[in-house]
């Protein structure tokens, strides 16, 4: 039986379809066909039967074609008729304005509060709860307990926790002081007589590890001193060897502190002045410092903008208005940076 006896059985005229339109509906219905019969034969095989069943066609009628939600179809085991219920049409005002178990999502908006004061979390209502009864370092507790206490809180005070202060291990705090007391005591001699401890310092900061949590220390007593020895040229060069076993050594990472290191060691480069006596050699002084901040920027490549700064730095301090020194300096450190630096320049 094909298209052209089923539409030719109506009694009507104005029901037989012309052939254009039969020719469509029949490639129509044997695409459909062959897409179930493809989907029933690949769901045979992914369970595994050894014929195809009338389930495989019935679950794949499923998968290709569901029926509408609500509705019972010849595919839910109802009638051959499918009927759809029709819903109730909702005003979208009244539901909004009436009274509903769940609140409608509101549009989503930005506030701002303190997230931290000084490095402590304030005790605010957008911020987390701290637990009460939890030990405050530093407060005492003023607002006692009970209800008076959450009525002090509600009127809108803020109790701020005081900051903790960095804990050292024994072990850590006495090899901090060892190699502080070993460059000290060097700094603090005259003589300037060449020590054992001083260079065994110098070795284990290059060598050892675990000594990380050290590092924001050294960095202060270095700059510290760098600072203070400034018309010193040989503690200086002692303090640059520091920096530069720091550097070497591996274990230790100084990203964090390098604003606090680039302008000690950049000031023993462009500095006004680095001795008491004309005749100390503060050129080669200059010369160190020079190379070991084109190899710290060297070792960040990851932070783009150093170079570029230092030689900003560089570039100024051969301002015609800067002493022979600073101009000396800025002429060795654009030549550190190689060839490329100079033709910029």
């Amino acid at each position: 039986m094909n298209i052209k006896s089923i539409t030719g059985s109506s009694s009507s005229s104005s029901s037989i379809l012309e052939s254009k339109v039969q020719d469509n509906l029949a490639r129509m219905t044997v695409q459909h066909l062959r897409h179930i019969v493809q989907d029933a034969v690949r769901l045979q095989r992914r369970c595994k039967r050894p014929k195809l069943a009338a389930v495989d066609v019935h679950l794949a009628m499923r998968c290709r074609y569901p029926p509408p939600s609500g509705s019972s179809s010849i595919y839910s085991g109802g009638s051959s008729s499918s009927v759809a219920r029709r819903s109730k049409a909702v005003n979208l005002n009244s539901y909004i304005q009436s009274e509903m178990p769940m609140a409608c999502p509101r549009e989503p908006g930005l506030a701002m509060h303190w997230l931290s004061v000084d490095g402590v979390q304030p005790m605010i209502p957008m911020n987390v709860a701290i637990a009460r009864g939890a030990a405050v370092v530093g407060c005492e507790d003023d607002y006692g307990d009970g209800d008076e206490y959450n009525g002090r809180r509600s009127e809108g005070e803020v109790n701020v926790r005081q900051l903790m202060p960095h804990v050292l291990s024994e072990e850590l705090r006495t090899y901090f002081m060892k190699i502080s007391l070993a460059i000290e005591d060097y700094l603090g001699d005259d003589s300037k007589s060449p020590k054992v401890t001083l260079g065994s310092a110098v070795s284990s900061v290059r060598n050892d590890s675990g000594i990380q949590e050290l590092v924001p220390f050294f960095v202060k007593f270095i700059t510290q001193q760098i600072y203070v020895n400034l018309d010193r040229t040989d503690d200086l060069r002692i303090l640059l060897a520091f920096v530069n076993a720091m550097m070497d050594n591996v274990h230790l990472h100084l990203e964090l502190h390098l604003h606090q290191i680039f302008p000690s060691i950049l000031t023993c480069v462009i500095a006004r002045r680095l001795s008491r006596n004309v005749y100390d050699d503060h050129w080669s002084l200059r010369m160190e410092a020079a190379a070991l901040l084109f190899k710290a920027c060297n070792k960040y490549p990851e932070y783009t903008t150093l170079k570029s700064r230092v030689i900003k730095a560089y570039v100024e301090a051969l301002a015609a208005d800067r002493p022979l020194p600073s101009q000396f300096g800025g002429v060795v450190g654009i030549t550190s940076f190689g060839p490329l630096a100079v033709e910029a320049f």
